[in-house]
């Protein structure tokens, strides 16, 4: 590829606009898809609920638990996500307003507002994708609430798809997205192919973002995390969600997200030691604090196919920019409690729920040939082995789990030795 059509790609993808989403045709929508069934003994409940914070604005949260009963499935999105959230989505990533139309209505293993299970239960903390929504991996909440564990997904107003609200609707906010960014300074970094270019390049990485939005969504993100942690050890859930609250085991707490909010998760749990394992699915590393550096904490990272679809980067190579991150490079590939995987065939967004819409050439190119039903299940797998295994307590075999799934692709940090 030209190394002028490289930069483009790379300004689309900083602005959040993949490049497929100009090829989606105007009335397309996603056909209705399944989430997979949960592998866990629990029914499932879920809530949605805000926080108030004093000194600062409100935690909208949605919550997925284990329940003592079932009821009516609730549907993907409620009515007033459906409302708002939807369109938002679409406008975000320039799909058309009706592509999730069939998504958002469709129903899920999960009732609204389930009585509690009684128990002291693990929680995870989840951050959605930057422009994306928070319940954008809904499959993985079910299947994790269903096994025992308490997932709250954190949405990041602004950075976040619109959020309904009782004050009224939370916009995103795109618009200072590109402003006070070099991007010809950022792309010697995105377009290495070379080890020693790239090593080069990291700290104009970093310098050429200093003042620019990313660094400071990283900055908010992080404090919203651990002011949600707060929250939970302090108790002050409002009284609908209180009964949640109760069955959290405050000693087992992990941070985990997708794209962006996967990387803020791990820079969230490197330094909260309240936070005793993260995760982070495909989201490139903007804490330059946690490169070339070993983590405190275990970490799972879980990229998309970034040999033919890169989130950032040349396509084609062995080289990824991940492999910088979360371990010393001296020592690179050789952390026990590091784990790397990639899924073949999945795209970036092919990590969301909407890679679940059954197979046609426009879905295939905005999420990957993967079929959804084998991503999503490999992703459960995989993040719920390594919970049990470093959250839970439980004797997990991690290695195991990818070996479960044929697309899953286990591998190391692949830096070049001194």
């Amino acid at each position: 590829m030209p190394r002028a059509v490289r930069l483009l790609a790379v300004a689309a993808a900083w602005l959040g606009q993949p490049a497929a989403a100009q090829e989606v045709p105007a009335d397309y929508r996603l056909p209705p898809a399944a989430l997979p069934a949960p592998g866990g003994p629990h029914p499932i409940g879920t809530l949605r609920f805000e926080v108030a914070q004093s000194g600062g604005p409100s935690l909208q949260i949605v919550a997925w638990y284990p329940a003592a009963s079932s009821g009516p499935p609730a549907p993907y999105l409620d009515a007033d996500e459906q409302r708002v959230q939807a369109p938002a989505i679409a406008r975000n990533f320039r799909w058309p307003a009706a592509m999730l139309d069939a998504v958002a209505t469709g129903p899920t293993h999960a009732s609204a507002a389930a009585p509690v299970a009684r128990g002291r239960f693990p929680l995870l903390i989840f951050s959605h994708g930057y422009f994306l929504y928070p319940r954008q991996n809904s499959a993985l909440m079910e299947h994790l609430a269903s096994r025992g564990y308490v997932v709250l997904s954190l949405a990041h107003p602004g950075d976040a798809a619109d959020l309904p609200g009782p004050g009224g609707t939370v916009a995103t906010d795109s618009a200072d997205l590109g402003k006070n960014v070099d991007l010809a300074k950022l792309a010697p970094f995105w377009l290495a192919t070379d080890d020693r270019v790239l090593r080069a390049a990291l700290p104009g990485f970093f310098a050429a973002q200093r003042d620019g939005r990313m660094l400071r969504s990283l900055a908010r993100w992080r404090t919203d995390v651990r002011a949600l942690t707060d929250t939970i050890l302090a108790r002050r859930f409002p009284a609908l969600a209180m009964p949640i609250a109760r069955v959290i085991d405050p000693k087992r707490i992990a941070y985990g997200g997708m794209s962006f909010g996967g990387s803020a998760s791990a820079s969230a749990c490197q330094v909260d030691t309240r936070c005793r394992a993260a995760f982070n699915l495909d989201g490139l590393e903007f804490d330059q604090t946690l490169y070339d550096r070993a983590l405190r904490m275990p970490l799972m990272l879980v990229q998309s196919d970034w040999r033919v679809f890169p989130n950032l980067g040349a396509p084609g190579t062995s080289l990824t920019h991940y492999d910088y991150a979360y371990e010393s490079w001296a020592h690179a590939g050789t952390t026990p409690t590091i784990y790397r995987f990639a899924l073949k065939g999945a795209t970036h967004m092919g990590l969301t729920d909407l890679a679940l819409a059954p197979a046609d050439p426009v879905r295939d190119r905005l999420f990957g040939p993967a079929p959804g039903r084998k991503v999503i299940p490999a992703i459960n797998d995989l993040v719920a082995a390594f919970l049990d295994r470093h959250l839970a307590g439980k004797p997990a075999d991690i290695d195991a789990a990818a070996a479960r799934h044929a697309l899953v692709e286990r591998r190391r940090a692949n830096l070049p030795r001194p």
